[in-house]
């Protein structure tokens, strides 16, 4: 029924004829027994579901059981579709076609996240070396200039510590890339120090549009 219409079908009499022919060449979707001899469905399901290489195969159970128990257990063990024998000939291919374009469809936005990763991951590098040079060069122009206006002289610090903040961030991005290496590290926190922080950093340029800045202390 599946050749005719041109999918390539392979056959294993046994769950271990099976991850024989599995070592040989990964499928895109098994069709699967729950009773077969040796190993049943459920345990061929869970070593494959074990496997990292297998994982993402879907299994769809084909049986003549159709005891609500089993139909769960094949469910849990990470079959994604059960079919009762005798099943219909449209039934069958459209729960094929169906899994089959879900399969994909998971295979091309792994891709695309990897893409986005890889790309992210240069811009950011290149954003970095940027960064290192600009502050660099704020770092020796603040020190050639000596003696100049406050005005311009608390400007300039606000630059260098700008750059310090996003060069801080994008080493540690670069250095988190992969979501299982993040680190997350509570440690108390001073808000005053940061509200005079803002608030210093922000006071030029909001004198320069008259936007006036209070300090609200409650004890």
């Amino acid at each position: 029924m599946l050749t005719t219409i041109g999918y390539e079908v392979i056959h294993a009499s046994s769950g271990e004829a099976a991850f024989a022919l599995l070592d040989a060449s990964a499928p895109d979707l098994i069709l699967g027994d729950l009773h077969m001899p040796g190993m049943n469905g459920i345990e061929v399901c869970e070593k494959l579901k074990a496997q990292a290489c297998w994982a993402d195969i879907p299994v769809i159970f084909l049986s003549a059981a159709d005891d609500k128990n089993l139909i769960v257990a094949a469910l849990e063990c990470g079959g994604v579709d059960y079919v009762t024998k005798p099943f219909n000939k449209a039934e069958i291919l459209s729960r094929v076609r169906t899994h089959l374009a879900l399969k994909r469809a998971r295979e091309q936005m792994r891709e695309l996240a990897e893409d986005k990763d890889e790309l992210l991951g240069l811009l950011t590098h290149d954003l970095g070396n940027d960064l290192t040079g600009l502050h660099l060069n704020a770092v020796v122009l603040k020190k050639q200039l000596g003696d100049i206006p406050p005005d311009c002289a608390a400007s300039l610090s606000n630059i260098v510590r700008s750059i310090e903040v996003i060069s801080a961030f994008v080493q540690e991005f670069l250095a988190n890339q992969d979501p299982e290496r993040i680190l997350v590290q509570l440690e108390p926190l001073d808000i005053r120090v940061i509200l005079e922080e803002a608030v210093a950093q922000h006071a030029i340029l909001a004198e320069a549009k008259t936007i006036r800045l209070f300090r609200i202390i409650r004890g």
